[in-house]
């Protein structure tokens, strides 16, 4: 029972994985949701962060598979001693590879390096004078796709290294920042970035309160029980 789900979990992983590259590259999809501010803020960023997220997880199935490859072929090509000797140190070398990806990216200190990273990416995307040549010039725009990746693999690794506690205040930390940010959006009468009209702020405003109140309401109870269970039945 607990392979199968964790089957579905992989090919589920997968497909999302995929879904997310295929969607990032159409541009009939993202350019409509550039042109609210509301929806490049939220949706459109939370594919990207989405996007590096889960490219952890996959490089990290694929680093394994070749491992579980690795020792198949060792196997089987045992009794060739030059054959075997060869393949032997490539699963060497891949498991010495994966054991100092894990050490690395599971370390706590490294916790607060990939925090650091990830803010200083965001602050930095989102200074107005930025943000809007970003807007208006394609190529940078790329950049602050890739770089919003990057953002996800951070955040990601962050999470992993310094656990659950973390994520709690991390959850509570967003919904605050964005229901604040929202609050003053929503009032503005001047715009903060040039390329969208202050409607756009307003909208956008509302949208990101909309948003930090469904993690404050929803995420956090629905997290806390999930783990909850889980330390319960872990126990038992």
């Amino acid at each position: 029972m607990a392979t199968t789900i964790k089957n579905k979990s992989t090919y589920l992983l997968i497909i999302g994985f995929i879904g997310l590259i295929i969607i990032s590259l159409q541009t009939f999809i993202l350019i409509p949701l550039e042109k609210e501010l509301a929806y490049h803020m939220i949706v459109e960023h939370s594919i990207f962060f989405l996007l590096g997220a889960t490219s952890i997880k996959i490089a990290e199935l694929f680093l394994k598979a070749l491992v579980i490859y690795s020792k198949k072929q060792g196997n089987n090509d045992s009794k060739n001693s030059n054959i075997y000797n060869k393949k032997n140190m490539i699963l060497k070398f891949t498991i010495f590879w994966s054991k100092l990806l894990r050490k690395i990216f599971k370390t706590k200190e490294m916790g607060f390096v990939w925090v650091i990273i990830s803010i200083f990416i965001l602050a930095f995307w989102h200074i107005p004078s930025i943000f809007d040549y970003s807007e208006l010039h394609a190529d940078i725009h790329i950049l602050q796709h890739i770089s919003f990746i990057i953002v996800g693999m951070t955040g990601f690794l962050s999470l992993r290294a310094l656990g659950e506690s973390y994520k709690i205040f991390l959850l509570l930390i967003l919904a605050g920042m964005m229901g604040f940010i929202g609050l003053i959006f929503s009032v503005l009468d001047t715009s903060i970035f040039d390329v969208y009209s202050i409607s756009s702020h307003n909208y956008a405003g509302t949208c990101m309160v909309v948003v930090s109140l469904v993690l404050l309401i929803i995420g956090l109870p629905l997290y806390t029980i999930k783990k909850t269970l889980s330390y319960a039945k872990a126990k038992t």
